[in-house]
């Protein structure tokens, strides 16, 4: 929306329609977003009600099945938002080659999270953390003055994936980080390392967070998402010799034909 919001006609009809009664005076994104944040106090709400209702009120019986009801609602509300965040970003990837379009990018549901970090050369990277997948990348201005995130280096699969973290002043091991962030005596803070041996050569990246509080919170997404794709490895592992010969064919299917929609959408934005 705030690209769209870009183009003259488009911003010029939505000040229209804030001006007009008919919407309140409110711009679009009240009616985009609140919906969905007012939601998700419904579940507090009636649990302060359940509360305070006697023993012998008639609504005591029912109070629990709507809380339940609410919250699944506000559950699967989560799930697609969060399929529509990982869609969305997987859609705006530019890849520089073909091999690093991993089939674990397209399987991925959702996003751990993303954000900015920087490499050990000074270099500003956004790296994107999908449920299967690591993903380093720089951001770029496309034709129309919108961000694209150009794929840097190979994607990490985060089932193959090592994490280090690594002390104050061990930043890029031999002092790689010291001359791009330091300089005399000052240690290199808040680094941690990622690596994989994956189905390609071995990869190393180390990271510098913007502060502890950043750097840990990548930390423990990092570890949720190895211990996740770890266990849904040894789950495909003891599962019956049949689902092992073919695991997730027809997922692989779906990531392809998801693949080929991407690139369609990438292919017709590029003209």
């Amino acid at each position: 929306m705030d690209m769209k919001k870009q183009q003259k006609r488009v911003e010029q009809f939505l000040r229209l329609c804030q001006e007009s009664s008919f919407s309140r005076k409110l711009d679009l994104w009240n009616f985009l977003d609140l919906p969905r944040s007012r939601l998700v106090k419904y579940p507090l709400l009636l649990r302060e009600i359940l509360k305070s209702t006697p023993p012998d009120h008639p609504d005591e019986d029912t109070l629990p099945d709507a809380l339940e009801l609410v919250q699944s609602i506000v559950s699967e509300v989560d799930r697609k938002t969060g399929e529509a965040e990982c869609q969305f970003y997987r859609r705006g990837l530019a890849y520089l080659e073909d091999g690093q379009r991993l089939p674990e990018i397209q399987l991925s549901r959702f996003l751990y999270c993303h954000g900015e970090l920087k490499n050990n050369k000074g270099q500003k990277l956004h790296v994107f953390l999908f449920e299967l997948c690591l993903v380093l990348t720089r951001s770029v201005e496309d034709k129309e003055g919108g961000v694209v995130f150009q794929v840097y280096r190979q994607p990490l699969p985060t089932a193959t994936l090592h994490l280090e973290d690594l002390p104050d002043g061990e930043g890029g091991g031999g002092g790689a980080f010291r001359g791009a962030f330091t300089s005399g005596n000052d240690k290199v803070r808040n680094c941690l390392r990622v690596s994989s041996r994956g189905r390609s050569k071995a990869q190393s990246h180390s990271l510098q967070a913007n502060d502890s509080f950043n750097k840990q919170q990548w930390i423990s997404c990092l570890r949720q998402a190895m211990v996740q794709s770890r266990d849904r490895d040894a789950q495909v592992s003891q599962s019956p010799l049949s689902s092992r010969l073919s695991p997730d064919f027809a997922l692989y299917h779906i990531a392809e034909l998801s693949l080929s929609s991407d690139t369609e959408m990438a292919d017709q934005s590029s003209q």
